[in-house]
């Protein structure tokens, strides 16, 4: 997007910004919250594949935004340049770089057939599966995710990979295993105080006992 379509965008959100919501009626409310929904979905999808892009380019190192020619990873970038938190910007790093490896689906993104929240499922088949399965599977990846609502494409994932990639399941429930601890510190006051961390598999055994 050139310099000049950012300063028309620009406008055309102050204009929006301008109608206010409280002055239009309950039929044109319910005519501009989809489209304007639509709009900003597809602009958000834009941001993360710019983003991936950006990291992608520079190998996860991109120039530091205070422009003092210093290079740092492309989340501290980000985190200084939107002012989000650095949680926030790692994870938008991570879900960028996956979907830059999707180029079918990131189109489908931009051209609002798919939107980013079943963009954002999708992403979790890259690891699991192969680059050459994903490539050859995309068209049909666009098709399932633009008629299915996110918590369904979520749980179609989550099978898929059950399925055909049982050791990666494997090794999130070694890892979620190996995570578990409890810790329990008496009060002296008649109480006991303590945290833990447990596998979701065994929360409900724990939750029955307690």
């Amino acid at each position: 997007m050139s310099s000049n379509g950012c300063e028309q965008l620009a406008a055309q959100v102050a204009a929006l910004a301008a109608l206010r919501p409280q002055s239009l009626t309950i039929t044109e409310l319910q005519d501009r919250i989809p489209q304007v929904s639509g709009l900003a979905d597809r602009m958000r999808g834009w941001v993360d594949i710019a983003v991936g892009e950006l990291a992608g380019r520079g190998g996860g190192q991109v120039p530091a935004a205070s422009g003092d020619g210093r290079a740092v990873p492309a989340p501290t970038w980000l985190r200084d340049a939107t002012s989000c938190g650095g949680t926030a910007a790692g994870a938008q790093v991570r879900l960028s770089e996956r979907l830059r490896s999707l180029p079918a689906l990131a189109d489908a993104v931009l051209d609002g057939r798919v939107g980013r929240e079943q963009a954002a499922v999708l992403t979790r088949l890259v690891g699991p599966f192969g680059p050459d399965e994903l490539t050859e599977a995309q068209d049909n990846l666009v098709q399932v995710a633009a008629r299915r609502d996110p918590q369904f494409l979520a749980g179609w994932v989550r099978e898929l990979i059950a399925t055909h990639c049982e050791p990666v399941l494997d090794d999130e429930q070694r890892t979620a295993q190996n995570k578990r601890y409890l810790q329990t510190r008496n009060q002296h006051d008649g109480t006991i105080r303590g945290s833990f961390l447990i596998a979701s598999e065994d929360y409900e055994s724990v939750a029955t006992v307690l």
